[in-house]
């Protein structure tokens, strides 16, 4: 229980330093949670998916920072890596999930996985009754405007 309540303090204080754009302190923390979770067994499967979504979100961040050139694709190869660990742990993803991958996929000009992302968003927010997103269909056309150059 003491862990556990160390463990969401340590995740609130990654979050505020993202939210004032801190990136290089807000990745320490949760990149030594990730790794001393790895150790020990996360006591929580809900804390392990609350950090690795805030590390693959952290490290887009990053390679959106345009001092992050050339290291940019590092920074969404990250993220992409990081976000395949948290699918693979989490039940049910939402379809916000699948568009954040799709940006990621689209950063890394892999334009077909990316799609098959966005595909799957949208069929989850329609079995959901979930309203699709503006951006969600930008994205697609993005891709689409991509793929024919």
């Amino acid at each position: 229980m003491r862990r556990q309540r160390m463990l969401r303090r340590q995740l609130r204080r990654a979050e505020e330093l993202i939210r004032s754009e801190k990136y290089g302190e807000g990745a320490t923390i949760l990149e030594g949670m990730v790794s001393r979770e790895r150790r020990y067994d996360w006591s929580s499967k809900r804390t392990e998916l609350q950090t690795l979504l805030q590390l693959a979100k952290l490290y887009y961040a990053q390679g959106q920072n345009p001092s992050a050139v050339p290291r940019g694709r590092d920074w969404y190869g990250e993220a992409l890596s990081t976000m395949d660990t948290w699918f693979a742990n989490k039940a049910n993803p939402d379809p916000d999930s699948h568009y954040f991958m799709a940006q990621i996929h689209y950063k890394l000009g892999d334009f077909d996985a990316g799609n098959a992302r966005l595909e799957t968003a949208f069929r989850i927010a329609g079995e959901r009754g979930i309203a699709v997103e503006e951006s969600w269909r930008e994205l697609l056309q993005l891709m689409g405007d991509s793929d024919d150059r």
